[in-house]
C-alpha cells in the first residue's frame, strides 16, 4: 500500500520519493490512491494561501499558491485540459480530434480554456477566502483526482495503445472503490454537512463528462483524464461558494 501511495504521488507530481521511473503496469495500484495525493496538493495550496495572505493580502496569496500548484504538479492536469480542448474544438471527427491531442502545441482552444480555468480558480478562491479554502480546495482536488478513478473503471479507452489502455484494463473495482471511498471521507471529514452536496455536484459533472466523452470519442485518454479532473475540481468549488452562501460556512467533523 504504501509504494502505491509513492507511486500515486510522483505520477501525479513533481515530487520524487523514489528514483525509479513510474511504469505502467504499477498504476492500477496506485490510482486508488491519487484522491488523497489530490487532497495533500490542494492542502500544500491551500495552506500556503492562508499563511501568505496576512503578510501579502488575499489577491497575491492566491496567485503564489497558483504558482505553487503549477510548480508542484507540473502542471499536469492542465496540459491535458489545453490538449483536450484542442482536440474537442477543433476535431470535427473523432480520428482528427484524437490525432490532434497528440500535438504537443496548445492552440486557440485550449489556450482560452487555461485563461479560463485560471480566472475561474483565482475568482473562488477569492470569493470563498483562505479560511474556507483550507477545507474546500483538499475536497475539490481529491473528487477531481476522483473522477480519474471513476472514468478508468467505467469508460474504455478511446485509443488502441498507450499508458491509458494498459492501465483501463488492469484496474479492479476493488482500487476503484478505495478511490472513491477515500475521497467521499475526505469530503465527509472536511466539510461536514455540506459533503453530499459537493459530492453531488461533482459526481453530475463526471457523468456529464463520462457520457460526453462516450459519445464523441468513444472512450478517454490522458488528456481527458487531466480535462475531467480540472472541471470538477472547478465545479466543486462552485458549490462550496453556493454552499457558504446560502447556508453556513463549511466546517470540519469534530469528533466527540
Amino acid at each position: 500500500m504504501l509504494r502505491s501511495m509513492v507511486i500515486a504521488a510522483q505520477f501525479l507530481t513533481r515530487v520524487q520519493l523514489s528514483r525509479r521511473v513510474v511504469e505502467a503496469h504499477e498504476l492500477p495500484g496506485a490510482i486508488a490512491w491519487f484522491p488523497l495525493v489530490g487532497a495533500l496538493v490542494g492542502g500544500a495550496m491551500a495552506g500556503l494561501i492562508y499563511a501568505a495572505t496576512p503578510l501579502l493580502g488575499s489577491d497575491v496569496a492566491i496567485v503564489l499558491g497558483l504558482i505553487a500548484g503549477a510548480l508542484l504538479t507540473g502542471a499536469f492536469h492542465e496540459d491535458g485540459l489545453a490538449d483536450a480542448c484542442d482536440g474537442l474544438g477543433g476535431g470535427f471527427t473523432r480520428e482528427r480530434a484524437l490525432e490532434i491531442m497528440r500535438d504537443s502545441r496548445i492552440g486557440s482552444y485550449g489556450a482560452v480554456a487555461l485563461v479560463l480555468l485560471y480566472a475561474a480558480r483565482f475568482t473562488l478562491f477569492r470569493t470563498l477566502g483562505a479560511a474556507q479554502l483550507l477545507l474546500a480546495l483538499p475536497v475539490a482536488s481529491a473528487l477531481g483526482r476522483a473522477s480519474i478513478v471513476v472514468l478508468t473503471a467505467w469508460l474504455p479507452s478511446a485509443r488502441t495503445e498507450g499508458m491509458a489502455v494498459d492501465v483501463a484494463r488492469s484496474v479492479t473495482r476493488g482500487t476503484a472503490a478505495i478511490g472513491i471511498a477515500t475521497a467521499l471521507v475526505i469530503a465527509a471529514v472536511l466539510t461536514g454537512v455540506a459533503a453530499p452536496a459537493l459530492v453531488a455536484t461533482a459526481a453530475l459533472a463526471i457523468i456529464g463528462a463520462a457520457f460526453y466523452l462516450r459519445h464523441r470519442l468513444g472512450g478517454t485518454t490522458g488528456d481527458t483524464f487531466g480535462a475531467v479532473s480540472v472541471i470538477v475540481e472547478v465545479v466543486t468549488l462552485a458549490a462550496a461558494v453556493a454552499w457558504t452562501r446560502v447556508h453556513a460556512p463549511l466546517e470540519i467533523v469534530r469528533w466527540r
